[in-house]
């Protein structure tokens, strides 16, 4: 038999013998989990409590514990030979690993991971082949993993995963970010409206937009975003095109900008470079003639010239909570959503400026 499966199997189907004063009683012995059931949690969970992991609540301790007093359970001999190879594998299932944003959340809830005793199993998938990513989420082997997490762009990947069995704990984060949930920020994404008060105080009241990919949930909250504030603000948005987060879709919808708008607001940083290297061909400066904004706040902002003024997002606080989320669910089967998403904040560079004095209205 396979080492890895006859270690899982031990710590799954541990049982105990009947003591002495049990011998004639005739009933199965309790097991991992009857203990599990009786006290709320996942088997994972008891399974962790037995190896002695320091970072559980203490109340969930209490409640395993009594669980294994009041069934009188006990590991057999093998699984105590073996239970310190009990699973410690997270499955993170993710997309466009090469972007910033994916890329830094991955470090920070690796290292989070880690800090807890697990080991973070990256599973790539392709967020524009709802197929494709069937395919590699059944593949994935869930048999020596303790919980999964996944980040859900849109609606053909999460339908795969909802479609999908699993027989770990899985966690979605599919409010397009990575924080808390999919309503923990609401319908708007608050980085948008602080680049359209910026602009405003600026002057600017005809913007052009460059949105990310329709289908990505993440993009339709920046959108909404920005039409809310505009209206908002008596801001005028005289056109806007969808790109695919991509420098290429940025630089090709910047042409596109209609020559009375002061302002380009790009629904990411790789998006807005690429929309400030079309103005530059086109002969226009930066920010004398039109301002250009962000999101995202990746390393190369700072350095592009003129620097981005953009929405820094932490996605490194988005790892860790992720992972504090994820290791919730599988202690208790319950994941309570936090009030305080990791706030976003507009960092101003020199990309924006004042509204050119022909176009500026006062109000």
């Amino acid at each position: 038999m396979d080492a890895r499966k006859l270690v899982m199997e031990a710590d799954v189907t541990d049982t105990n013998e009947p003591s002495p004063s049990q011998g004639a009683i005739n009933r199965r012995p309790a097991t991992i989990h009857d203990v599990a059931r009786a006290a709320g949690v996942s088997s994972q969970t008891v399974s962790r409590y037995m190896r002695g992991f320091d970072g559980m609540k203490p109340a969930t301790r209490a409640k395993v514990q009594s669980a294994i007093d009041e069934l009188g359970w006990r590991p057999n001999s093998l699984a105590r030979a073996l239970r310190m190879s009990a699973p410690t594998r997270i499955l993170l299932f993710v997309h466009e690993l090469n972007e910033s944003g994916p890329s830094n959340i991955i470090l920070a809830a690796t290292r989070a991971a880690a800090a807890a005793g697990y080991t973070l199993e990256v599973v790539p998938l392709d967020a524009d082949d709802a197929a494709s990513s069937a395919a590699t989420i059944s593949r994935a082997d869930q048999t020596f993993a303790v919980g999964a997490m996944a980040f859900v762009p849109n609606e053909d990947i999460a339908r795969v995963f909802r479609e999908t069995r699993f027989i770990i704990p899985l966690l979605r984060e599919i409010n397009g970010d990575g924080i808390e949930g999919e309503h923990a920020q609401g319908p708007l994404e608050p980085g948008i409206t602080l680049v359209l008060q910026h602009l405003h105080e600026l002057g600017h009241r005809k913007i052009f937009a460059v949105h990310g990919p329709r289908a990505w949930f993440s993009s339709q909250k920046r959108y909404r975003a920005l039409h809310a504030a505009a209206m908002s603000l008596g801001v005028e948005v005289i056109g806007e095109v969808h790109g695919d987060w991509s420098a290429n879709s940025g630089y090709d919808a910047a042409l596109l900008m209609p020559q009375d708008a002061t302002a380009l607001i790009a629904a990411n940083d790789d998006m807005a470079i690429g929309a400030m290297s079309a103005l530059h061909d086109k002969g226009l400066e930066i920010p004398a003639d039109v301002s250009v904004t962000g999101f995202d706040d990746v390393k190369l902002a700072q350095f592009v010239v003129p620097a981005l003024t953009t929405v820094h997002v932490d996605f490194r606080s988005s790892g860790q909570i992720a992972i504090e989320r994820l290791l919730e669910l599988i202690e208790s089967s319950s994941v309570h959503h936090r009030s305080q998403p990791v706030p976003q904040t507009l960092t101003v560079r020199d990309s924006t400026g004042r509204a050119p004095e022909s176009s500026f209205r006062p109000g």
